[in-house]
């Protein structure tokens, strides 16, 4: 599609929820559900980007989720502390960021792991750096985002054995980066919430198990049959 095309697009996104509901007024209703117009707006944005009759690659697919999620979050709020950092993952270092609004390592605070989206194929530290910011900010705790190995280069399990190795190690020497582990939780959006759900349910009952979990439109079934799709 052409620059002019995605320009609109872009300005739909943008509009306030008034005037896109007024643009997008004549909606579909499935379920006795209608369509919400932000999302709608957003859905014909994508159109914009993708090529018609063209799958991407998994490189392209990347490329276009890191170039998405930069356009249209919120820039990420000012933090006392951001550090990049590497984690014990299934089989070697990964890479891990540690979000803070606090320098003093002393008191020690509550954390969240957090594993990010993009279908097991897409998402990165960058791709969800204003998420993990922004719920380090509203939180008033610590939040660790994981780099956990993607797909389809690193197929199941990786990605998951991933996470529960980098829960597990934080679990066991969280204390120096100012984590109380007796108050770590999971959390993720989408494939992360998935990876966040099994975490939790595998390490259920172990002196490492998370003590509560956070779930953002997570992935837990594959059937796809349910009213929500």
């Amino acid at each position: 599609m052409g620059k002019l095309a995605m320009l609109g697009g872009l300005i739909g996104v943008r509009l306030p929820e008034k005037l896109q509901t007024l643009i997008y007024r004549n909606r579909d209703t499935y379920r006795g559900e209608t369509i919400d117009v932000q999302a709608l707006a957003l859905g014909h944005l994508a159109n914009t980007v993708r090529i018609p009759g063209h799958l991407p690659t998994v490189a392209e697919s990347r490329e276009q989720s890191e170039k998405t999620g930069t356009m249209f979050d919120r820039k990420a709020p000012p933090l006392a502390r951001i550090e990049d950092f590497e984690i014990n993952g299934a089989d070697g270092p990964i890479a891990a960021r540690l979000y803070s609004d606090t320098v003093d390592k002393s008191q020690l605070q509550p954390a969240v792991i957090y594993a990010h989206g993009g279908g097991f194929v897409q998402g990165s530290l960058d791709s969800h750096h204003a998420v993990c910011a922004k719920l380090a900010k509203w939180s008033g705790g610590i939040v660790v985002a994981v780099d956990y190995r993607l797909a389809p280069e690193y197929p199941f399990p990786h990605g998951v054995n991933d996470f529960m190795a980098a829960f597990k190690s934080l679990a066991e020497n969280g204390t120096s980066l100012g984590i109380d582990v007796n108050r770590m939780g999971v959390a993720g959006d989408s494939a992360g919430a998935c990876l966040a759900a099994v975490a939790s349910a595998e390490l259920s009952g172990s002196p490492v198990a998370p003590k509560f979990q956070v779930l953002i439109y997570p992935v837990t079934d594959g059937h796809l049959n349910s009213q929500s799709v």
